[in-house]
């Protein structure tokens, strides 16, 4: 673990909560609110993170450190460097990454469930949109499940300003999660909301189904897939499931993005209208509970009409 002074910024430094090859994280809780904890990240300059890793780190942490607040986004409390170390304050947020907390939903999650993190992730990334940014970054990894059933997206490294994303990347490289990744980066082409979309669509088909709508994550492979018609993909192997839900899938993850929802109030009311009729049910499930709840205080006794 990377060592770190006692205090920073008025948080103290509590204990460790994980470290990887690119720094580590650390529970923090504020000085004037012992109550109120962090998660504090550091990275210290070493002869594997270089200066311009540092860099883009506090690039990082300054887009997330602009956001303002929002229920489905870890807020950013401060950053700076402190001797060799770079260091971001996050919101510390009590729950499970949705690939562990599908886990002990026995390895997928129900349609329902699945409807109120959408809308959750929604929520986040328009309000990022809002801000300027595309995420660019929508995978199961990012994505913690609060013990109420809350989606809240985290880690902010690959935002980039709405602006830029206009622009094709001609010869950076390629970055991001292969099986999430939209179409139009693997062709290096420009990129816009219905790109986070789509890969919010893919994560969507996880969670569902409890396996990656692409078997395999070389780079190469799911190129050569792109150039498949996704959406004979998705209503076949999507079937028992609800014939909206189906066509909802299809949509989000077209190849042609274009063809997919045009915003993320589009979307938005999509998921409403299944929604609705879901919510007819009865259950006893408690996540499905806490959404349900959850959904009648944000939007109320909501009608949706075709």
């Amino acid at each position: 673990m990377i060592f770190i002074p006692i205090e920073v910024e008025g948080w103290w430094v509590v204990h460790p909560l994980a470290a990887g090859g690119f720094g580590s994280v650390y529970l923090g809780r504020y000085r004037d609110d012992p109550d109120k904890m962090a998660a504090i990240k550091v990275l210290q300059r070493s002869e594997t993170i270089t200066t311009e890793m540092m860099e883009i780190f506090l690039e990082e942490a300054e887009i997330a450190y602009s956001f303002e607040r929002h229920p489905n986004i870890a807020t950013t409390y401060a950053f700076g460097c402190l001797e060799n170390n770079a260091f971001m304050i996050m919101e510390y947020i009590a729950g499970t990454r949705l690939t562990e907390y599908m886990i002990t939903r026995e390895g997928r999650i129900p349609a329902e469930e699945g409807m109120y993190m959408t809308l959750d992730v929604v929520g986040a990334l328009e309000h990022i949109y809002n801000e300027g940014y595309l995420y660019r970054d929508v995978k199961p990894e990012n994505i913690i499940i609060t013990e109420s059933g809350v989606a809240v997206l985290i880690d902010y490294g690959l935002c980039q300003s709405i602006e830029q994303s206009k622009e094709p990347n001609v010869d950076g490289p390629i970055v991001g999660s292969a099986l999430y990744m939209p179409p139009e980066r693997y062709f290096r082409r420009a990129e816009d909301l219905k790109s986070d979309i789509y890969s919010l669509g893919m994560v969507l088909y996880y969670a569902l189904l409890g396996s990656t709508f692409f078997s395999r994550t070389e780079i190469r492979t799911v190129v050569r897939a792109h150039t498949m018609k996704l959406r004979i993909q998705a209503q076949s192997r999507m079937r028992g499931f609800d014939q909206d839900l189906i066509e909802l899938v299809d949509r989000m993850v077209r190849r042609n993005h274009e063809e997919r929802f045009q915003s993320y109030e589009e979307l938005r009311y999509a998921v409403f209208s299944i929604l609705i009729r879901l919510q007819q049910e009865s259950t006893s499930d408690k996540m499905i509970f806490l959404g349900r709840k959850r959904f009648l205080d944000t939007y109320g006794n909501l009608k949706y009409e075709d």
